[in-house]
């Protein structure tokens, strides 16, 4: 990157990185405001939990792990956890967590440096598009108040969301190239194949961008400057795809590791993946295309007001002040902004990009239906600060215009940011009032801490979906744990003189601690419940004490 532009009044590199420490500074705020807020939902850290397998040695053979079949190296290091998304994030967490701790703390400490990861790279493609610095600042800013990007890092979206910075680089190693008239070379267009490839293997669904990136990275191999070499286009392009293999890799080990482990050849992996398919309903039928555009309109508009988040955090969700204006702000202008720009003769190739992307992504989500979710399409944010950014950017910027543009400008983007915090504001009130709801209750935080407060020799069961993740990592894998309640196993630990304890979600109304006493051969347990703050039951935790064995019971066992 080339820090100074004089031409567009950039800043030198240290006011670029000083623009980005305040950035960052002002995301930081917000990641540690309320840091235990909501509670540790089970899919906010799948896959990273599996960093307790390897940092605590102790149980490092009996805790929960969800793996596909031989993808458990040495039963501690995961390759693939999912046909459709590989294990960046528990690789990158692997040293964050070393650092910051297994803990509610460490957690968002971890995915806060996920999302700053996000931030660095939107600045470095905007300043790369020669977009003035102030602008890629302050559309910074903005984004890093914004309440989606944020409480993106405290849900299940971490997930679709950090890859996002795969694909500005992506973007970033094609932009701002061809200055002064010298082309591209093959090695940017392999680098920013690589980024893609990262990207969806960050997430399936960033595959989704594919058409437009072919289309884009095709039309930057064509226009290379008078007197680039012949063919240079083709070999551009074939050095594109290369990265892209390479940063796809990673699935071909994953999916190698299952086919040898399942048997029966390429025709056994194909039979393994069409079941996967059936179970997992991944291609619906049924559905109208109108109900499929209608489905993924409302996913789009529930990240941009974040009613997918607050439907998650709270268990309802409403329309918020100013929630039409930010769809407005973020969606409505930057189409506006890229036709004047267009009309003008005034857009660049970055703001082409960022229009065709979610178009792209739309497009292509419309095959999967109501099997995607609002969280699947959390990359349509920063792809609309970026879009916004080089809308303003392109406004007019002679003498006698420049002055008013950037007021506009400058205006735009400060009211947004000034909204962002106002709205994320209302959502850390509301958190800090409900505690959060269901499993993404802090009565799930408060259950990983008695957990955490057994004896090490206790083996703790959790048979109902939820708990058995959280748990794991917010202990650090203190305890052994298993997601499967074994009756035989349980009765001997027992008179072996461990205790065992089973978690479950919600309140035993069906007696299942007596059931499983009987089963166990062995008295019942002390209960204890961890209720949301209205009170509602989330969860029990009951354990089955050794101590209180009886030499008849141990002995007809």
């Amino acid at each position: 990157m080339n820090p100074t532009d004089a031409s567009r009044g950039a800043a030198p590199a240290r006011l670029f990185f000083l623009a980005l420490l305040g950035v960052l500074l002002v995301y930081a705020g917000s990641a540690t405001h309320l840091i235990d807020l909501p509670g540790v939902y089970m899919d906010a850290v799948n896959p990273d939990y599996l960093v307790a397998k390897v940092l605590n040695r102790a149980h490092a053979d009996q805790l929960v792990a969800w793996v596909l079949p031989g993808n458990y190296l040495a039963n501690r290091f995961p390759v693939l956890v999912s046909l459709y998304h590989g294990l960046q994030q528990f690789w990158l967490a692997l040293p964050l967590y070393a650092i910051f701790g297994m803990s509610v703390d460490g957690i968002r400490l971890t995915h806060m440096v996920f999302a700053m990861g996000v931030l660095v790279a939107a600045l470095l493609l905007l300043r790369r598009a020669q977009v003035p610095l102030w602008i890629a600042a302050l559309a910074g800013i903005a984004l890093a108040t914004d309440p989606t990007f944020v409480f993106a890092f405290r849900t299940q979206s971490y997930i679709t969301m950090s890859p996002v910075a795969w694909l500005l680089l992506s973007l970033a190693a094609l932009s701002g190239a061809g200055e002064r008239g010298a082309p591209l070379s093959v090695r940017h267009y392999f680098a920013s194949g690589v980024c893609f490839g990262f990207a969806v293997l960050g997430y399936f669904v960033y595959a989704f961008y594919l058409p437009a990136m072919l289309l884009w990275m095709l039309g930057m191999a064509r226009a290379q400057p008078t007197g680039a070499p012949t063919g240079r286009g083709l070999k551009d392009a074939a050095g594109w795809l290369a990265g892209l293999v390479v940063g796809c890799a990673y699935y071909v080990l994953g999916y190698s590791l299952v086919a040898r482990k399942v048997g029966g050849g390429l025709a056994g992996f194909v039979a393994y993946l069409g079941e996967s398919s059936t179970r997992l309903s991944a291609f619906p039928t049924g559905l109208s295309f109108d109900d499929r555009v209608a489905t993924a309109t409302s996913f789009v508009e529930s990240v941009f007001t974040n009613d997918w988040q607050r439907a998650l955090m709270f268990g309802a969700s409403e329309p918020q002040p100013f929630d039409a204006l930010r769809i407005l702000l973020l969606i409505v202008a930057p189409l506006v902004l890229f036709a004047y720009a267009e009309i003008r003769g005034r857009s660049t190739p970055l703001m082409r990009m960022a229009i065709a992307l979610p178009c792209s992504f739309f497009a292509v989500s419309l095959v999967f239906g109501n099997r995607l979710g609002g969280h699947h399409f959390m990359s349509f944010l920063p792809l609309a600060y970026v879009a916004l950014a080089a809308g303003l950017a392109a406004m007019p910027s002679d003498a006698r215009g420049r002055h008013a543009a950037a007021i506009i400008a400058a205006g735009f983007l400060c009211a947004l940011a000034a909204i962002n915090l106002a709205a994320t504001q209302r959502a850390f009130v509301t958190l800090a009032r409900t505690g959060g709801v269901g499993l993404y209750s802090d009565a799930v935080n408060r259950l990983a801490a008695d957990v955490a407060a057994l004896s090490p020799s206790t083996l703790v069961y959790f048979p109902d979906w939820g708990l058995a993740l959280p748990v794991t990592l917010i202990t650090g894998g203190s305890v052994a744990t298993s997601a499967i309640v074994n009756a035989t196993e349980a009765h001997r630990l027992l008179c072996g003189g461990r205790d065992v304890a089973i978690a479950i979600v919600g309140e035993d109304r069906a007696g299942r601690f007596a059931s499983w006493a009987h089963d166990f051969q062995w008295q019942g347990p002390r209960v204890k419940t961890f209720l949301q703050r209205d009170g509602k039951a989330v969860a029990q935790l009951g354990v089955y004490a050794s101590a209180s064995r009886g030499e008849s019971a141990c002995r007809s066992g």
